[in-house]
């Protein structure tokens, strides 16, 4: 008995002497003596204190935001097995907080137990740069949201990265709502973007998106195509200055339908490839456009006016087709330029949806009630009577101009001849 007594006094030395107890805390758990353990002004490293598995996770959360990639937690008073803790916090940081999803690869922390605390040295490898942490824009509120995005599609952004704290915000959200952003505001930009959405991490309200823009140009390109878009959207309204907005939206089209060629081969194609023809860039500069060519044409005019306005897409003749609702004095009307030559103006500008919805379809219930009194006589004879007759040439005889309006102004030629004396 005395010599197994004496074993086990023996064993009990060697291990506390080694610092091998750590076998019984666990692969991650070591042991110093005291007088290797550093205070926190030796410690080469940041030193943050926590007592709490909520302030371990704020310590991890502290060094990620400040790009730190070695760091130590001096753990006191700790009610539980704190390599455990540890552990599990790496795991949440890594795979549940938007920060540590976004911007960690690898979080690890080895806890070392120093008599009466504990420090946990932390290694963190990161995927993404301290710049581009700084760059992410918190975003609290949809209508915040439409300002980065109306911002982003601006100025032909290629990539951003936004913070959202409510569901609503899905990939599927954002790609929906850039379309729209689009189509109410010609302005922005010349071709409408594509956009991949990567989350951090995925579902969940407190997410990290990263924003990825795609354009069928350069993005020198496309800026300078916006600008020439806007000059001659500028020059186009400028010319019919001082008209009422009726005269003035009707003046615009016939301007539309005069100089641009309608591609009836786009829409009989149909499709949501990218298209030159779909934009007012093909209507204004490029002189050829579908009828969401002209309807996005015709939409940036009418901001140009102050005229309320919307594009629509539909189907006309069993093929995708758009064209503008306008509102004059509080009611609306539906206009479609790309059709004037084909149809006449009186059947395309200002009309009601009983009419249009003879030919056309619609999804009425994403777009106003077009039933006000106005027509396209309202304004035409106004509109004729605005352009004034060329100067005739030199004839044998004199000549006068007849001054009878043609009974429809879109049918007959916007300048008259002179009609010689008999």
């Amino acid at each position: 008995m005395k010599k197994v007594k004496a074993l086990l006094c023996c064993l009990l030395a060697f291990l506390t002497l080694s610092g091998c107890a750590s076998m019984l805390e666990g692969e991650y758990t070591s042991v110093r003596q005291p007088d290797t353990a550093l205070s926190d002004e030796e410690n080469p490293f940041p030193v943050i204190h926590a007592e709490t598995y909520e302030e371990i996770l704020d310590a991890l959360m502290t060094m990620i935001r400040t790009g730190e990639e070695f760091g130590v937690i001096r753990i006191t008073t700790y009610e539980g097995d704190v390599v455990t803790a540890v552990n599990d916090a790496c795991m949440e940081i890594t795979n549940n907080t938007p920060l540590g999803s976004y911007a960690v690869y690898y979080l690890t922390g080895t806890v070392n137990r120093i008599i009466s605390y504990y420090d946990a040295e932390i290694n963190i490898t990161y995927k993404r740069t301290l710049l581009e942490l700084a760059n992410i824009t918190s975003v609290t509120s949809l209508r915040t949201l439409d300002s980065e995005l109306r911002y982003y599609m601006g100025v032909n952004s290629s990539r951003e990265t936004i913070s959202v704290n409510f569901p609503e915000v899905t990939p599927e959200y954002i790609s929906r709502r850039i379309g729209e952003l689009y189509y109410e505001d010609p302005s922005l930009c010349s071709v409408l973007p594509s956009v991949s959405v990567e989350e951090y991490p995925p579902g969940g309200d407190e997410r990290i998106l990263d924003l990825t823009f795609r354009y069928p140009y350069t993005v020198a390109r496309v800026t300078d195509m916006q600008e020439k878009i806007l000059n001659a959207a500028d020059e186009l309204a400028a010319s019919v200055e001082g008209l009422q907005k009726g005269e003035a939206v009707l003046r615009l089209c016939e301007t539309l339908a005069a100089t641009v060629e309608y591609d009836l081969e786009r829409e009989q194609t149909g499709g949501t490839d990218f298209h030159l023809s779909d934009t007012a860039f093909g209507a204004l500069i490029d002189g050829k456009a579908s009828g969401l060519g002209f309807a996005m044409a015709t939409k940036l005019l009418c901001d140009k006016l102050g005229v309320e306005c919307v594009v629509v897409q539909g189907r006309r003749d069993s093929m995708d087709h758009g064209w503008n609702i306008i509102c004059l004095d509080g009611d609306y009307y539906h206009v479609d330029a790309s059709v004037f030559t084909q149809v006449g103006a009186e059947n395309a500008y200002l009309i009601g949806d009983t009419w249009m919805s003879d030919r056309c379809w619609w999804d009425q219930t994403l777009y106003p009630a077009c039933n006000g009194p106005l027509a396209y006589g309202d304004f035409a004879p106004a509109a004729a009577m605005a352009t004034p007759a060329p100067t005739p040439a030199p004839t044998s005889a004199p000549s006068e101009a007849v001054s009878t309006p043609a009974p429809e102004a879109a049918q007959a030629p916007e300048e008259s001849a002179p009609i010689p004396e008999e």
